[in-house]
């Protein structure tokens, strides 16, 4: 069974917001390659497509849409035990800001 990071959470919620792998990883500060691997790691996982290309643009899938929605409260709640962390790893919300 693959692994499941936050991180990985953090690349799916920055891709369906910006709608590339290039996108999410600069705005995650990581290399594109790891969002990719990523991505690879979440479906492998859900054992489901979690993004579709439409043209150069990555579309989220419900499933995605789901994932997304409900790892966003536990990245919240764990960048609020960080004192002064807002935003340093890209597991936090400040990642990929909300939509």
């Amino acid at each position: 069974m693959a692994s499941m990071y936050l991180p990985h959470l953090a690349y799916l919620r920055a891709v369906i917001e910006h709608g590339s792998f290039a996108a999410a990883a600069r705005v995650c500060g990581v290399s594109q390659p790891a969002v990719s691997h990523g991505m690879r790691m979440l479906q492998a996982r859900f054992d489901a497509p979690l993004l579709v290309r439409e043209g150069r643009r990555r579309v989220p899938t419900e499933l995605a849409l789901r994932v997304a929605a409900e790892s966003r409260p536990l990245a919240e709640g764990i960048e609020a035990l960080v004192p002064g962390g807002q935003g340093r790893h890209p597991a936090a919300p400040g990642c990929c800001a909300p939509a």
